[in-house]
C-alpha cells in the first residue's frame, strides 16, 4: 500500500532535480527561470492525477451467503 506514495515521491524528486538543473543552465545563459519552476509545479500536480486515473482497480466482489 505504501508503494504508490513512495513511487510518487521518487518521481517528484526526479522532476525537482531536473528543474534545478534546467534553472542553473538557464541562469548561465541569462534566461528567466520562473517558468521552469512553474512547469515543474504543474507536472508535479498533474502527474499523480493522470497516473491514478490510468490505474486499473480490481472490481469489488460482493458475496452473500444465505444460510437457512
Amino acid at each position: 500500500m505504501l508503494i504508490w506514495p513512495a513511487y510518487l515521491v521518487m518521481i517528484l524528486a526526479i522532476i525537482s532535480g531536473s528543474a534545478l538543473a534546467v534553472e542553473r543552465i538557464g541562469r548561465s545563459y541569462g534566461f528567466e527561470t520562473r517558468w521552469t519552476w512553474a512547469a515543474a509545479l504543474a507536472v508535479s500536480l498533474t502527474l499523480p492525477l493522470a497516473l491514478s486515473s490510468m490505474l486499473k482497480r480490481p472490481a469489488m466482489v460482493v458475496t452473500t451467503s444465505a444460510s437457512q
